[in-house]
């Protein structure tokens, strides 16, 4: 009787073992899997606002070099006048 007690605990203690094992596996397989879902997640949002924010700053840029281009256009629009005016006034 002590013998299959002893056996049975011993089967009892392999198959916890086993368990175990089998729940750890399981439990580090899914904390890797929400690691790198959420990693992936957060790279695409932060290119996606990254390239928004670049995209913004482009912008302001080119309207910047517009309106620097076109006062300087004016400018020597002025420029020619004065110059025609006083050419005629000779």
């Amino acid at each position: 009787m002590q013998e299959e007690k002893s056996k049975l605990a011993q089967t009892e203690n392999k198959a916890v073992s086993h368990l175990r094992v089998v729940v750890f596996c399981v439990l580090s397989a899914v904390a890797i899997f929400m690691s790198v879902g959420v990693c992936f997640y957060t790279n695409n949002d932060e290119v996606e606002e990254f390239e928004a924010d670049f995209m913004d700053s482009a912008n302001l840029l080119i309207d910047a070099f517009h309106d620097s281009a076109e006062s300087q256009l004016g400018a020597i629009g002025t420029m020619l006048v004065t110059i025609a005016a006083n050419a005629l006034c000779l």
